[in-house]
């Protein structure tokens, strides 16, 4: 029986149409094979029986650090990029994905051959930008730069050299010719990825592959993840220094690691203490500003939570986030509106400083008190910091390793910290013998917001900030 697919959007039919019943697109369905016409699979069979899980033998993963610390705790949990897997590297355009690759590949390459496939860009303008990266180091003979999009050709290439490291830059510039659909699409991004993830399995290369999202979506990671061993998500505000790296999918370690770094002239540079960096340009005695104690990547971070709450000139009132899930938002307004300040006809505005996005549940109590601080135009003092997950009742409820938030907490030098009232009291006290931080447990939201008027009479200020009024 004939089978079609649309390039553009992956939708399978029966039969042929100029038009895509899905996409709209026309002339973008192609006839697929069957799968007797297919070819022969290339795996081996030799080892397919049902095999009980004790006889199964466990198979150790080499890894391959690049001694950037930041990448190296998100690719694997032992720190590295594992031989013989397949990386898919997403995020928007410019945002540094070539950058941290081409400085990793560098490093990688002191170690033995490593390929860097270009499909945008020319040698000499590779070559310029790894030199850029290099400064004054000299360059490693090992580190090969190849400029192709014909798939076959990159193949050829890859099983000449049998490097360690492999980039593609980018996966929708490259195309198989025997494929009769457009590059980029749908069709072709999965058959290049198909290739290349045999290839490396074969070899046992670290393969990454460059894939950039754009509004549309089309042939992003979602088009990819099954395909892969890894999705790691590269985000953060072009305008911003710092950059993010997340795993959403990774078959060698957990997806809560999270990688911070800083864009410089020379290249991304890793962030050893997050803290710091979002929290310096923090501005004091402001209304609608709060520091929130997140925990990822296995550490707690302090970030800080900004809102506006401003009289709306449109008939619909804006609900404008960065940073923080826009639901989340939606019903700590909500819960909000019961207490006491009736937002429902003013515009909002929300934004997490240094363009990360925190999406862990302990940052709504930080949330709500300064969208409360903004609606009523006066600020939560300077040594004030919270975390906790707020219920749909208003009540406060606990969220994981507080001991860990309250000692990155009181080691930025904050002086009181607003905890949920159950949130493991025995780690609250351990970590409150070792640190000078006054912990004051909230049940209610309510609560929350009366104890926040009281603490803006302290007279004191955390290290950071009194370094920045200075």
């Amino acid at each position: 029986m004939k089978r079609f697919e649309c390039t553009n959007c992956d939708i399978e039919k029966s039969y042929y149409a100029s038009k895509c019943p899905r996409c709209s697109s026309w002339n973008t369905m192609r006839e697929i094979a069957s799968e007797s016409e297919e070819d022969e699979p290339t795996e081996s069979h030799e080892d397919n029986e049902p095999t009980a899980l004790t006889d199964v033998e466990e198979e150790a993963v080499e890894l391959l650090p690049s001694g950037i610390d930041e990448l190296d705790r998100v690719l694997s949990s032992a720190g590295g990029a594992a031989l013989g897997g397949l990386y898919l590297v997403a995020g928007p355009p410019g945002i540094g994905k070539s950058t941290i690759l081409m400085q990793a590949l560098i490093e990688y390459a002191q170690g033995g051959p490593c390929l860097y496939v270009s499909g945008e860009e020319s040698k000499a303008q590779t070559a310029r930008s790894a030199r850029r990266l290099l400064g004054r180091k000299k360059a490693p003979g090992d580190l090969i730069l190849f400029s192709s999009t014909d798939l076959d050709a990159i193949t050829r290439t890859i099983e000449r050299m049998e490097p360690i490291a492999l980039v593609l830059d980018s996966i929708q510039t490259i195309g198989d010719p025997k494929l009769d659909s457009e590059v980029g699409g749908v069709l072709q991004v999965r058959e290049v990825t198909r290739k290349i993830l045999e290839i490396t399995k074969r070899l046992g290369i670290a393969s990454f592959l460059i894939g950039h999202v754009t509004k549309e979506g089309i042939a992003g990671p979602k088009t990819l993840e099954h395909l892969v061993d890894a999705v790691l998500e590269f985000s953060g505000e072009r305008t911003h220094v710092l950059r993010s790296l997340r795993a959403q999918k990774n078959r060698f370690g957990a997806t809560t690691p999270i990688g911070i770094f800083r864009m410089t002239s020379s290249g991304l540079e890793g962030v050893p203490n997050p803290s710091e960096a979002f929290l310096a340009e923090r501005a004091l005695d402001v209304p609608g500003s709060m520091v929130a104690a997140t925990y990822e990547s296995h550490r707690a971070m302090l970030v800080e939570v900004q809102a506006n709450v401003a009289d709306a000139r449109v008939a619909t009132p804006r609900r404008t986030t960065h940073g923080v899930d826009s639901q989340r938002l939606a019903m700590l307004l909500a819960v909000l509106g019961k207490i006491e300040p009736d937002l429902s006809s003013r515009d909002v505005f929300v934004n997490v400083a240094g363009g990360i996005s925190v999406r862990e549940t302990g940052i709504d109590l930080p949330l709500a008190l300064a969208l409360h601080s903004s609606f009523l135009g006066k600020p939560i003092h300077a040594s004030v910091a919270a975390f906790g997950e707020i219920g749909l009742a208003g009540e406060i409820r606990s969220v994981e390793f507080p001991e860990a938030r309250l000692e990155e907490i009181a080691s930025m030098g904050f002086s009181t910290v607003l905890v949920p009232a159950k949130a493991g009291k025995m780690q609250v006290k351990r970590a409150s013998r070792r640190k000078v931080v006054q912990i004051v447990p909230v049940a209610t939201l309510e609560e929350a917001l009366a104890t926040v008027q009281e603490t803006a009479r302290r007279p004191r200020l955390p290290r950071a900030s009194r370094r920045l009024k200075r």
